[in-house]
């Protein structure tokens, strides 16, 4: 069987909350790797409160996704098209500082002054659009996780 690029495409701006009409799940086939590439299979997917803005059709500090487009990190290559910018720091910058922030993440756990809590939904992708409107429904606490099955 040949693989599967299974996409959660926007379909309409939502207004108010997101509803599963928003959304369309696409599967195309997954291109061939080019020379000097290669192709990465995703096991878990994350749901980021920030998504939301990027569903509107107004500014933020990235581009709106398109609609009937995939929704996710292609989209930060528009930043170069709108001629639009982001500030910061990137994670990436303090790999040798690892070691000293999971230690004290660990003794924040540890004295209860930071808690962690992972709600896990499990289903097929045709769960992802139900499981993304929990995030701004109120219906979990932490992060939320879609397991695949199947």
């Amino acid at each position: 069987m040949k693989p599967v690029n299974t996409q959660c495409r926007l379909a309409a701006r939502p207004t108010g909350l997101p509803k599963a009409t928003d959304f369309t799940i696409v599967d195309e086939p997954v291109p061939a790797a080019a020379d000097g590439e290669f192709v990465v299979e995703i096991d878990y997917l994350s749901i980021d409160p920030a998504m939301r803005t990027w569903m509107n059709a107004g500014r933020s500090y990235v581009p709106p996704g398109q609609i009937g487009a995939p929704h996710g990190p292609a989209n930060y290559m528009q930043l170069l098209v709108a001629r639009a910018s982001m500030t910061g720091f990137a994670i990436i910058d303090y790999v040798n500082r690892y070691p000293e922030g999971i230690a004290q993440l660990g003794e924040w756990l540890t004295a209860g002054k930071m808690r962690s809590h992972e709600q896990i939904e499990h289903g097929d992708v045709g769960a992802f659009p139900a499981a993304l409107l929990k995030r701004f429904s109120g219906e979990n606490t932490g992060k939320l996780i879609l397991a695949l099955q199947g």
